[in-house]
């Protein structure tokens, strides 16, 4: 039994025409101690459970990838959710790439 389980896998049946660009960030800082005050201790680690999420979503993004025409993954392992606001140059290469011909 894995934590992921429950979750299906997302349709890799892309039309191969069609470029696909993924990007994954790997860092989240544990919670913070207002969520854990209110919510309490997580029943496992989170860290842990965090890199073994980090992994299925890579994973999946990369088989989605393969399958496009010159489909590219760019794996982030220091940066947090939020790519737009922390790295614009790199969600905006991966637009300009996914758009090019």
């Amino acid at each position: 039994l894995t934590i992921f389980e429950e979750v299906s896998d997302p349709d890799t049946n892309l039309p191969p025409h069609i470029r696909l660009v993924g990007l994954v960030a790997g860092k989240r800082p544990d919670p913070p101690a207002e969520a854990i005050a209110r919510f309490g201790l997580f029943p496992y680690d989170f860290q842990s459970h965090l890199a073994a999420k980090t992994q299925l979503r890579i994973k999946r993004l990369l088989d989605m990838v393969s399958a496009a025409r010159n489909g590219a993954l760019f794996v982030l392992p220091n940066e947090g959710h939020a790519l737009h606001m922390h790295r614009p140059d790199l969600v905006a290469a991966g637009i300009k790439y996914a758009v090019d011909e």
